[in-house]
């Protein structure tokens, strides 16, 4: 037999999402803390393809410093000062709050003190909504961007802290121009089994899309995550599901299976991050 060969054009699928999103106005962003060529360059390109309008937070000279080592031209960027990566957290989360930018970028060196400024009350961006962490992989096997969420904020989510990650999950789909995306809600077995929350969970979660709790979306769970993308899987199992192998988001019962999931996808392929409210 002779070996298979897969040639795959890394990122292409992510790449279709940005070309739909080069039809749209840059999106103004504070990017706090771009203290390393690598993060300046990132941010200049985003900038040249349209997508952000960058205010750069942190400490000048050394935003200026790592774009001379990285010849990355910055002359065109305002830059607000911090004087360390907590201050350009705080900073840049305030000017989110404040309205006078729409988003907020940081390094992945210092996300969790990003999080921590977003979430404080009285001065972060939370909402009523639960935030949660998304991530946009492209696999080279599957034939559409895939979301994986949570694997980064919430740790042990109850019911309603799902059904929020769940909500954020698909609103950012739509946002990605899916309009109606196929949710897969993973967990260990198919069957729901009273000593595993995880099943029971997303038994309940499908059941609140029955009813209206969840609007524009199709819900399966619970699935392994090996039917969740491949329905011969599914159909061997004795499940048959529009969702199963057509999923674009994956839910996962705790943030350690999806920083497991994650970590196990993001070697060999392009991954994004995001966190949403």
């Amino acid at each position: 037999m002779l070996p298979e060969v897969l040639l795959h054009d890394r990122g292409a699928k992510l790449r279709t999402i940005v070309d739909k999103a080069g039809n749209l106005p840059p999106v103004k962003a504070a990017v706090a803390h771009p203290v390393h060529d690598y993060s300046l360059s990132a941010v200049a390109e985003a900038a040249r393809a349209g997508l952000i309008d960058p205010v750069l937070v942190g400490p000048e000279e050394r935003i200026r410093s790592a774009a001379e080592e990285g010849a990355i031209d910055i002359s065109g960027l305002p830059i607000v000062a911090a004087e360390h990566s907590h201050r350009s957290a705080i900073t840049a989360v305030a000017m989110a709050r404040a309205t006078e930018v729409n988003a907020v970028i940081m390094s992945s060196h210092y996300g969790a003190e990003m999080m921590h400024a977003a979430v404080q009350r009285g001065t972060g961006i939370r909402s009523n909504r639960r935030m949660s962490h998304v991530a946009v992989v492209d696999m080279p096997f599957y034939d559409r961007p895939l979301l994986v969420t949570d694997a980064y904020i919430n740790t042990d989510p109850g019911l309603d802290d799902k059904r929020d990650i769940v909500v954020n999950a698909v609103e950012l789909a739509r946002a990605l121009g899916v309009e109606t995306p196929n949710v897969a809600l993973v967990a260990a077995t198919h069957a729901i089994e009273n000593t595993l929350r995880s099943t029971v969970e997303a038994a309940a979660l499908c059941k609140m899309a029955d009813r209206g709790q969840i609007e524009n979306a199709r819900l399966e769970g619970p699935l392994p995550y090996d039917m969740a993308i491949s329905n011969s899987i599914a159909r061997r199992k004795g499940v048959v599901s529009d969702v199963c192998g057509a999923a674009d988001i994956v839910v996962c019962p705790h943030l350690e299976a999806g920083h497991l999931l994650v970590k196990q996808l993001d070697t060999p392929i392009n991954l994004a991050n995001l966190a949403v409210l």
